[in-house]
């Protein structure tokens, strides 16, 4: 577990360094927007639920651990959609 905390602190800071100029060239050539936001959604929804989980009430702790892994698993086949030459509006 301490693994993954530390992959995803990585992962956010790449994810900070990056997506500026990511998300403006793919907001201008106006291709992949579906999956390229709904990756944002999902990693969005990623961090708030590994937050809850660190410093969340215990009461929903158990929710919460299958909620991030559903969403973690969603977000592999968005990234993946979003990673080979699938066009999308």
């Amino acid at each position: 577990m301490a693994l993954h905390g530390v992959a995803a602190m990585l992962a956010m800071l790449a994810l900070g360094s990056v997506l500026p100029f990511h998300l403006k060239a793919g907001l201008k050539s106006k291709r992949k927007w579906l999956s390229g936001l709904g990756q944002l959604g999902f990693l969005a929804s990623l961090i708030i639920t590994g937050a809850l989980l660190y410093y969340g009430p215990e009461g929903i702790r158990d929710t919460l651990v299958n909620l991030h892994w559903m969403i973690g698993l969603a977000f592999f086949v968005i990234f993946l959609l979003h990673t080979i030459n699938v066009r999308d509006r």
